[in-house]
């Protein structure tokens, strides 16, 4: 508030000042106005109203300046989408100041303007040839800025040799200075920037479209290929924040041995090409390898039949590390997956429902399934299950009844493990069942929303605890 109440008492002296020269000036000359004819005579001193006349031109201009500014600032605080650029005002205050010098160099010298426009127009023109870069740039700087093709702090996009990102961090009348992933700044002139095939992505309404793409063997069907891909994508852009959810995928080329397939995908500007490609293509693998899939081409020494028969232990061996199976040793885990079996659900099919007494747990290797609580006669959604996450492992390792409901979202695979499956590999190594204890124990205190930091560690502990005993009952293990 104080800073507006001065900003008002200067207009204010700006304004009265005018009043007071121009007083001043009448004292002396009896006119408001101190435009009278002067010589430019070298041998005589400058009079008090020739100084007092070329105080009122420039205090005219210096007025002018300050109160368009006012009434800029006022207009671009009430139509946002249509405000005055900075290069823009300045430009309308270069030019009043030059209109104001050249008109009072005309009233107080006596000069006549069309002497004045012959006698300059050549230089002008030499003038203006010699400033055409400089003038060409401060014209594409107000088209920039005017037409709201670039603000400070946008992201763009630059089609040169390859796709690159930039970030705007500054624009002045000759260059637009930018900022690469790599911290390297970048100016380029604003001429030379208009004519650049640039995107605006901070101005798209759905994000930095981008892509990665995919060679997989043609021995593969391509549908279920694009099914694969097209669950991973759903997972990324719907459970990662800086995704959007709206993507799409294709087979784009096709060779004797392999088939291109693209996925296009949508996510924050803000985040750097490397970044999204690594997470989009990290979770493609992930999923494929999940479904069995046989990323490159296929060897002589196989048959279609073969690759169609894909071992479930593969499966097992190449998802068992993203759940609470993480724990077992290679040997272990190498043992379990020969012991697994693989099941598939229909959409909507229940895979399993709350409150059933069953004694295995599902590792998902395809499609995606849904954890349903039931509330008095509805059911409440609570999460999504993709490729690499596991559900029943509570019931498998203390007998507990099912806490909640699972349905099929999709078509999908799922790898079963039972009790006398995991059984010898906890009689075996009774520090196994500590360590799952302590797993399952974490991830059930951070499933508690309203446990604070503090008391955190220590109910991690009470828990881990009586899920060791309960699975030592379960399995009848006695500890030496």
């Amino acid at each position: 508030m104080l800073k507006k109440y001065l900003y008002w008492t200067f207009l204010f002296i700006v304004a009265t000042s005018n009043f007071f020269v121009a007083a001043w000036i009448y004292v002396i000359l009896q006119t408001p106005f101190g435009w009278q004819v002067t010589s430019l005579s070298n041998d005589r001193s400058v009079e008090l109203h020739e100084f007092l006349a070329i105080t009122q031109f420039a205090l005219i201009g210096f007025t002018f300046d300050n109160f368009f500014r006012f009434f800029i600032k006022r207009y671009n605080h009430k139509h946002p989408d249509n405000a005055w650029s900075d290069i823009l005002t300045q430009a309308s205050v270069v030019v009043f100041y030059g209109l104001t010098g050249f008109v009072g160099f005309i009233a107080l010298f006596d000069h006549s303007l069309n002497s004045i426009i012959a006698s300059t127009s050549a230089l002008g023109f030499f003038v203006t040839f010699a400033a055409r870069n400089l003038i060409s740039d401060i014209v594409s700087s107000v088209a920039l800025q005017k037409n709201k093709l670039l603000t400070i702090g946008d992201w763009i996009e630059l089609r040169e040799s390859e796709l690159n990102r930039y970030q705007v961090k500054k624009m002045d009348f000759r260059y637009v200075t930018l900022l690469n992933d790599a911290n390297h700044l970048t100016k380029i002139t604003n001429q030379r920037f208009l004519t650049m095939p640039f995107v605006n992505v901070s101005q798209q309404p759905n994000g930095s479209l981008r892509q990665i793409d995919l060679q997989i063997g043609v021995h593969n069907n391509e549908d279920r290929i694009i099914s694969i891909l097209e669950s991973a994508a759903d997972y990324v852009c719907n459970t990662i924040p800086e995704f959007i959810p709206n993507f799409s995928v294709n087979v784009i080329s096709l060779t004797p041995n392999m088939a291109t397939y693209r996925i296009l995908y949508r996510c924050e500007p803000s985040i750097s090409f490397i970044k999204t490609q690594g997470i989009m293509t990290r979770q493609a693998i992930r999923f494929l390898k999940g479904a069995g899939v046989i990323l490159g081409p296929v060897g002589h020494s196989r048959t279609p039949t073969e690759i169609a028969q894909t071992a479930i232990e593969t499966r097992f061996m190449e998802l068992y590390s993203y759940g609470v199976l993480k724990v077992l040793n290679i040997e272990d885990a190498r043992y379990l997956a020969s012991r697994v079996q693989l099941v598939q659900f229909s959409p909507t099919a229940f895979i399993t429902r709350q409150g059933n007494t069953e004694t295995c747990m599902y590792l998902i290797a395809e499609g995606c399934v849904e954890v349903l609580i039931n509330k008095g006669e509805t059911s409440l959604s609570i999460v999504k299950l993709w490729p690499g996450d596991c559900f029943g492992e509570m019931s498998l390792l203390t007998g507990e009844a099912r806490s909640a409901s699972v349905v099929a979202n999709k078509f999908s695979k799922l790898l079963q493990i039972n009790k006398e499956d995991i059984e010898p590999l906890l009689k075996k190594d009774t520090f196994l069942v500590e360590k799952l204890s302590q797993l399952l124990a974490e991830r059930n205190a951070h499933n508690e929303e309203k446990i604070n930091q503090i008391g955190q560690s220590n109910l991690i502990n009470q828990n881990r605890k009586s899920i060791a005993q309960r699975i030592l009952s379960f399995f009848s293990i006695k500890l030496d």
